[in-house]
């Protein structure tokens, strides 16, 4: 029953801050703390499910989002 609640609270918060970007307009530093807090939410919630219902230490999950910020460090510097 706890793992339904949190479920759900989870989907509300990240559906929430998908779509305060719309609200927020054109603000650079605004916008960028905003998917800045959505980028870590999900990775803190993924390290949540892994390790506190699951029990399982993986790096695995670590991993995929340092190639991912590696990747977009790296197309942004070329966009600029």
């Amino acid at each position: 029953m706890r793992l339904k609640h949190m479920a759900i609270i989870i989907g509300v918060a990240y559906g929430f801050m998908a779509v305060l970007p719309l609200f927020v307009g054109d603000v650079r530093f605004v916008m960028n703390i905003l998917v800045m807090c959505l980028i870590w939410a999900v990775v803190a919630s993924c390290w949540d499910v892994m390790m506190g219902f699951a029990g399982i230490f993986s790096f695995g999950q670590v991993a995929f989002f340092v190639m991912g910020a590696y990747c977009s460090g790296i197309l942004a510097i070329d966009s600029w």
